[in-house]
């Protein structure tokens, strides 16, 4: 009789230890996961901040590229006013 407890006790600890175990693996596979998804919005944080630059130089080349347009139709009308200035075509 005590020899069929100490089987049966031997037994609900293997059967512990064997949960235990899977619980542990099913814990790590959950903390690579996060891991994972932590590092992945880094990429797209450091991929949004990026755009965001890319955005903002071309914006300011937009700007930089009126102001130059601008510039050059003036000096174009400046010139055409000017008493004995042939245009060109």
């Amino acid at each position: 009789m005590l020899q069929r407890r100490q089987e049966t006790a031997r037994q609900g600890l293997g059967e512990m230890t064997d949960r235990l175990t899977e619980k542990k693996a099913q814990q790590a596979a959950l903390s690579a996961e996060g891991e994972s998804a932590r590092r992945s919005m880094e990429d797209l944080s450091r991929l949004r901040e990026s755009l965001e630059g890319e955005h903002t130089d071309r914006e300011s080349l937009r700007a930089q590229m009126e102001q130059a347009m601008a510039q050059a139709r003036a000096e174009e009308e400046r010139q055409q006013r000017r008493p004995g200035t042939a245009r060109r075509h």
